[in-house]
């Protein structure tokens, strides 16, 4: 008997396990709900707190990714990421927020690639 037929049938939609598309599943629900979340509560203190430590996750992730396999320290992370909170602050008066982001993004990617 042939052991990939086996492995087979126990794959589900697109050769994933029964558990990853489970998985899969719930963080995309996660992710709608967190996603609509500011548009259901505008303005609310929770909502800003909860934006504030998804950034403050999201930097410390990237850092770990660079440092964590090569022990290297590099503050570099944090200096791009300052930047780009930098300039999305003095841009984010006369301009739409969300050219305020592609631009803060653009002006932090600038400077890392001098």
């Amino acid at each position: 008997m042939n052991n990939t037929t086996s492995i087979q049938t126990t794959r589900g939609w697109a050769g994933f396990s029964r558990n990853r598309i489970i998985s899969l599943s719930v963080l995309g629900v996660i992710f709608i709900v967190l996603a609509l979340l500011p548009v259901m509560m505008p303005a609310s203190y929770w909502i800003t707190r909860l934006s504030e430590y998804m950034r403050y996750s999201i930097l410390a992730i990237a850092w770990v990714l660079f440092s964590g396999p090569t022990g290297y320290m590099s503050l570099a992370t944090a200096a791009f990421y300052g930047l780009g909170f930098y300039m999305a602050a003095i841009l984010n008066g006369p301009l739409p927020f969300v050219v305020v982001v592609i631009l803060a993004g653009i002006a932090a990617f600038l400077m890392a690639a001098r």
